[in-house]
């Protein structure tokens, strides 16, 4: 049938295909022909095909691809149809059917009947205005230029006009991306070049699909994002870079153990150099690059700033701010595997003070989380006990007199998500006695049937219950420290240093009591937690370096001044460190703004700083003014005093615009991740860089405002 039904397509077709000699088609010279005269399956969109570049003395070859999926043949001229028709129909027989069972008499009678209606006076196909539209609906809906090529977009349009012409490919679309890119492009450096100040950097990683080893992945892309305050104290933010990690090769050598010299892991300093060069920004405008905290990345940092300490008289980058939320994503992680709710190197072994007599305790630590997991999942799949849980729980709270209960079953965890863990040990605490009567009716389960199920159950002490008591109030400090960071109003920056103190001192509040001294493990696993918050944030160390600049805009913010500090326990001699580089920093800026004035100017008169007073130190009468209530707006404190505090006003534009988290660059992933899966994407990286910052930029929407506005403007005219 399927033969009959290929035959039956043969039948409905142009006119014959062209051929070509041998020597015609060893020529440089030599062309595909058009849609009408090729073969069948590349007229009836089956497959795509290009010319592979010309090599003298041979055939020339052609890329043949599928557009169902991503085979490629290397085929001289002519095609072996054969091999390709047998293609369809071992891989797509259902898209084939599809395809077929339309009726290609219907398509063309479809083709016959629009070209007799074009023929009769509708306005001739304009390639331009079509190229045009589509690009705008690309860019609009995210669709990726590759599905131009598709046979199912090419019978959608055959149905209105006829066939395409062959010349409207893909490449057409993102050749208009390219010229787009460029115009907005020229507009944007014009933007950029209005701020005087400094610029604040967030760099984000995204990968599609991890390889074996976890540092690696087949597809990774990185996005950055430009970010300052304007002359009103009001944020900006502008996608300046898109990339794809190069040299992977490479990259795969270090990890397996070759020559740290051998390896180019450059990637963040490569696509920020570029991002620069691009929009005519000189390097030390760049006042930070909050990125997270990754192996690539930490690899990254390091490049990037030997290669600025070598540019710049060996002057250190000091701007290396790590995201908070990757760091907690991290901690939180660590502390999972120092407790056995993850994989980790942490055994009962390891563990100081486990002895004969306590070891079982331990040991049974190590499986408590699978039990739970296991029990959860044994409940939602057995009926009776599903009923029997169910019925303890409503019962309970009905005692309680709760209207307002709705029993919902927790869900199981999964392990990529921190949080849905914490979900599980939460109900597990709220229904602990439903969940001991549940334990207990499932070791009446026949063994055969417990082993087939892979479930152990046996009785949860009550020592094990305050452990995961225990174990949850650690994770609560993770999340309130989280939800004090995303919480945070203007400038956030100013919030991390005071959200990880809090996070230390409750960790240590934690270490103190009773119930947690006495548990070895969560000793273990909360010195740990305390050793990785201090790698990456040293508080209370008395060198500042490592975080000297969040350290700087915490004391920015009116509402936190150096007495923040303080409050937060903060030795003298760490507090005096502090001061002195605000000092400095407060130097090096006075120092630049006075010599931007010009005294012999008669207009300076006329300067919006005119009032300010050079043996005034406005640094020294901030600091010495009392606090600003939590609730009163930053941005419009340095409003209000930017004409008697120029100095201080530009250092708060440049530091306060620094970003705890890189979670700005982060979104494009998510809002763009149907365009960024390169595995189902048939997109070069170039087009695909240029459609996501257009994208990202609202280009589009652009458009159609101000061909809006130029119709609105010819209606007030008159003119239609």
């Amino acid at each position: 049938m399927m033969g009959d039904m290929m035959r039956g397509m043969m039948m409905d077709r142009a006119p014959k295909r062209m051929c070509f000699s041998k020597e015609q088609a060893m020529s440089p010279d030599f062309t595909l022909p058009p849609l009408e005269y090729s073969t069948d399956v590349i007229k009836y969109g089956l497959f795509t095909w290009d010319l592979v570049p010309f090599v003298q003395g041979q055939p020339r070859k052609i890329n043949v691809s599928c557009t169902e999926c991503l085979k490629e043949y290397n085929m001289k001229w002519p095609l072996n149809t054969t091999t390709l028709k047998s293609h369809y129909q071992t891989r797509h027989q259902e898209t084939l059917v599809r395809i077929l069972g339309n009726g290609a008499a219907e398509r063309k009678r479809a083709r016959t009947e629009n070209k007799r209606q074009n023929d009769g006076g509708d306005d001739e196909f304009d390639e331009n205005v079509f190229l045009k539209l589509l690009t705008q609906m690309s860019l609009a809906t995210n669709m990726p230029p590759g599905v131009i090529d598709g046979r199912s977009f090419r019978d959608l349009i055959s149905l209105v006009r006829g066939e395409l012409p062959p010349s409207m490919k893909s490449a057409n679309v993102e050749a208009e991306f390219k010229r787009m890119y460029a115009e907005e492009l020229v507009k944007t450096k014009l933007k950029l070049a209005k701020h005087k100040g400094t610029f604040a950097m967030t760099f984000a990683l995204w990968e599609t699909k991890k390889r074996k080893d976890e540092y690696l992945s087949e597809y990774t892309s990185i996005a950055l994002k430009l970010h300052w305050l304007d002359e009103d104290m009001g944020p900006e933010e502008l996608l300046v870079g898109f990339e794809a990690f190069q040299d992977f090769e490479d990259l795969e050598a270090f990890v397996l153990g070759q020559s740290h010299k051998q390896i180019d892991y450059s990637c963040l300093k490569k696509c920020v150099m570029k991002a620069l060069k691009e929009y005519d920004i000189a390097e030390d405008r760049v006042i930070s690059i909050t990125r997270g905290t990754s192996l690539l990345l930490d690899w990254s940092a390091d490049s990037y700033k030997e290669e600025y300490s070598s540019k710049h008289a060996q002057a250190e980058f000091e701007g290396d701010i790590r995201c908070i939320e990757s760091c907690i994503t991290f901690w939180v992680k660590r502390f999972f595997q120092s407790t056995f709710f993850r994989y980790g190197d942490v055994s009962v072994d390891k563990i100081e003070g486990v002895t004969p007599e306590n070891r079982e305790f331990y040991y049974n630590l190590q499986f408590l989380p699978d039990l739970i997991r296991s029990l959860f999942k044994y409940i939602r799949e057995n009926g009776e006990l599903y009923k029997t849980f169910r019925e303890g729980v409503e019962a309970r709270e009905s005692s309680k007199n709760n209207p307002k209960f709705k029993f919902e079953f927790p869900q199981p965890d999964r392990k990529s998500l921190w949080l849905t863990t914490d979900e599980m040990v939460k109900t597990a605490l709220e229904y602990r006695t439903e969940i001991n009567a549940a334990l207990k009716e499932a070791q009446k389960i026949p063994p055969l049937d417990l082993e087939e199920m892979e479930f152990e159950p046996r009785d949860i002490t009550d020592e094990e219950w305050e452990y995961l008591a225990a174990w949850r109030e650690t994770l609560d400090i993770f999340k309130k420290c989280l939800g004090a960071v995303k919480r945070a109003s203007f400038p956030s920056i100013s919030f991390t240093i005071p959200a990880v103190c809090r996070l230390l001192a409750n960790r240590d509040k934690l270490v103190a009591r009773d119930s947690v001294k006495s548990n070895h493990l969560l000793v273990l696993s909360l010195e740990k937690i305390k050793k990785n918050i201090l790698k990456f944030y040293p508080i209370h160390d008395e060198d500042i370096g490592p975080i000297k600049n969040l350290y700087l805009a915490t004391v920015l913010d009116p509402r936190s001044k150096l007495q923040i500090f303080t409050d937060l326990g903060f030795s003298e001699s760490v507090i005096s460190n502090i001061r002195k580089y605000v000092d400095e920093v407060y130097a090096r800026y006075k120092l630049n703004y006075e010599a931007s004035l010009d005294p012999s100017s008669s207009s300076e008169q006329d300067d919006i700083f005119v009032r300010y007073d050079r043996a005034h130190n406005a640094l020294d009468a901030y600091l010495s003014e009392a606090r600003k209530p939590r609730t009163s707006s930053v941005a419009g404190f340095y409003r209000l005093g930017r004409s008697s505090d120029p100095v201080m006003y530009k250092m708060a534009r440049d530091f306060l615009a620094m970003k705890p988290t890189s979670a700005p660059a982060n979104r494009l992933f998510h809002d763009m991740a149907d365009v960024l899966r390169a595995q189902t994407v048939r997109i070069s990286r170039s087009a695909m860089r240029n459609m996501v910052i257009l994208k990202v930029r609202g280009v589009v929407d652009k458009n159609k405002n101000n061909n809006s506005s130029d119709e609105e403007d010819d209606s007030d005219l008159g003119l239609g």
